[in-house]
């Protein structure tokens, strides 16, 4: 085979139905992982008991789905895929509120108690799903409804992805959108993104931390319970020791989160690119002379770069806020001069306006007191000033009496006559007879 046919037959492997339908379960599964350890960094833990939670729901969706099969004595069917679904969610939350209760309450460490957590899920998923083989027959497997839109049948790429999809996948496409919500526009998701930036001030407002960290490391074992249920049911893997359990789905989510900033948007974009790059073995797998082990590799190799680029990211940012700081304090110092320079200049203004002030008020209170000297000086006078009144001009032609009822004639007062003592009147009678006898 030449290099040319070998490189057509990796392209049609890639394109052919079953490889989407591969890539569309490892997608939701991816998805769904993701959202999980997005919702534990909201909640402030460091939930690297991800894996084991996957495991766990995985291991009893199969185990109850093939038990409710054998008790009915019939093949994989509704009630079945029920059981399983409903087994996984309750495992998955159970084994999340234990590994929740040990972080929280009981003051383990994070990295210590995940990986203890998973550890033991592995091991223990294995052994039931080894007794559970042996009771049961695993022949047939149940297995999520198919979403089927049959007028997508004829379209070779969105057909299988839209038209050939599992309920799983149909209902994660819209879980982004209500984490979103619940996340942003919630009190619950408001009081999650305090308890992951500042826990200090929830309790300073009265908010029980611990009861709510539990509640969004509940929220984040039901995501990842769905992302086991679908390993299993979504697929019709049959679960056993010797078949490839799911696994590295949790840490490379925890990757994923913590290589986008705990950014929503930026978390599914590369849980997406990932999936590709984890689902590539399978797609590839009936390809003659494909290097498997470098195709696994891949995904680990892309979530180092995603991380390494986050660091680096990191430092970058630090390095700008450190810069801007420094700009900043200089900016600062520098205006800080500026004020004190203009502070200066006012208060040198302002003392020559007082100065200026000052000297007017001393002038003027010279000239106040020149000028009282300058009175005091001067002798009084008691001589009044007439005011003369202009004459009225005559008109011709009009009669004097207009004039004289305008202009009323004053009479002249009579002169005081001084007033005599009074007489008796026989003195005054002897006075008139002298006065006519000198007469005669």
């Amino acid at each position: 085979m030449s290099w040319f046919d070998w490189i057509l037959t990796v392209m049609e492997n890639l394109i052919s139905d079953i490889s989407i339908q591969k890539l569309v379960l490892v997608a939701t599964i991816f998805l769904l992982a993701t959202l999980a350890a997005f919702m534990a960094r909201r909640s402030g833990i460091f939930n690297l008991a991800l894996d084991g939670t996957i495991l766990v729901s995985a291991c009893f969706a199969f185990l109850f789905s093939q038990l409710t099969t054998h008790w009915m004595g019939d093949k994989p069917g509704a009630v079945s895929v029920l059981a399983g679904v409903l087994a996984g969610v309750f495992a998955g939350v159970v084994f999340t509120a234990l590994v929740g209760w040990l972080i929280i309450y009981a003051g383990g460490n994070d990295i210590i108690v995940g990986l203890v957590a998973n550890y033991a899920a592995r091991h223990f998923s294995l052994v039931i799903t080894g007794l559970a083989a042996s009771i049961v027959s695993t022949a047939a497997i149940s297995k999520l409804p198919v979403v089927r839109l049959a007028f997508l049948d004829g379209i070779p790429v969105i057909g299988p992805i839209l038209g050939q999809s599992s309920i799983l996948s149909w209902l994660t496409a819209f879980v982004p959108v209500g984490i979103y919500m619940l996340v942003n526009r919630t009190r619950l998701g408001l009081c999650l993104r305090a308890a992951e930036e500042n826990p200090t001030a929830l309790v300073n407002a009265g908010v029980q931390v611990s009861a709510l960290k539990m509640k969004g490391l509940l929220i984040s074992g039901l995501l990842a319970s769905f992302a086991g249920i679908g390993c299993v049911l979504g697929s019709g893997m049959i679960y056993s020791s010797e078949s490839a359990a799911p696994q590295s789905y949790g840490y490379l989510a925890l990757v994923v989160v913590f290589a986008a900033g705990g950014r929503l948007g930026k978390s599914c974009g590369f849980a997406l690119l990932l999936s590709i790059l984890t689902a590539l073995p399978a797609m590839l797998s009936t390809v003659e002379k494909m290097p498997l082990p470098l195709v696994r590799s891949l995904v680990y190799l892309a979530a180092l770069i995603l991380m390494l680029l986050h660091v680096f990211r990191h430092r970058h940012r630090f390095k700008m806020g450190m810069r801007k700081q420094v700009t900043q304090a200089e900016q600062k110092l520098k205006d800080e001069k500026r004020l004190k320079e203009e502070q200066k200049q006012a208060e040198k203004q302002k003392k020559l306006r007082e100065k200026q002030e000052q000297a007017k008020a001393e002038k003027a209170e010279k000239a106040a007191k020149a000028e009282k000297a300058e009175k005091a000086a001067k002798p009084r006078s008691k001589t009044k000033k007439l005011t003369k009144t202009a004459p009225t001009p005559k008109v011709e032609g009009q009669p004097v009496a207009d004039e004289l009822e305008k202009k009323p004639v004053r009479k002249p007062r009579k002169p005081r006559v001084p007033k005599k003592p009074a007489q008796s009147e026989q003195a005054s009678q002897d006075v008139s007879a002298s006065e006519d006898a000198t007469n005669e």
